[in-house]
């Protein structure tokens, strides 16, 4: 699951942010969103029963399945500059502020690669 949270995909990919939530919804809310911080409070009993459940273990293994095979697909613009140009294509991250926020968070972090 450490994978899932670093990763900002989570913020704009629906089955990932869905299984978030699915955690606890209250506390997904109460967290903004913010997957670190909902399981950074999360219980102890809830973890033990979400690693108990076969559902769930599925879910998730799927989730982080699909984050792999997406991080191993080349992506259009690592291959297509713009027009006459040789080379990847130079790209800009936009993102809503309270994501652009939990970004800047997670990449402050001591250990994280983008540091």
């Amino acid at each position: 699951m450490h994978d899932l949270m670093l990763n900002l995909r989570w913020s704009w990919h629906t089955p990932t942010a869905d299984l978030f939530a699915s955690i606890d919804p209250a506390a997904w809310q109460a967290s903004g969103g913010d997957p670190i911080a909902m399981l950074s409070v999360l219980p102890a009993a809830r973890i033990a029963a979400l690693a108990a459940d076969e559902g769930f273990g599925a879910r998730l293994a799927e989730a982080q399945r699909d984050l792999h095979q997406y991080l191993a697909e080349p992506r259009w613009y690592s291959t297509a500059g713009p027009p006459g140009v040789k080379g990847p294509a130079a790209v800009a991250y936009f993102s809503r502020v309270r994501h652009h926020r939990r970004a800047a968070a997670v990449l402050r972090r001591p250990g994280h690669p983008g540091r």
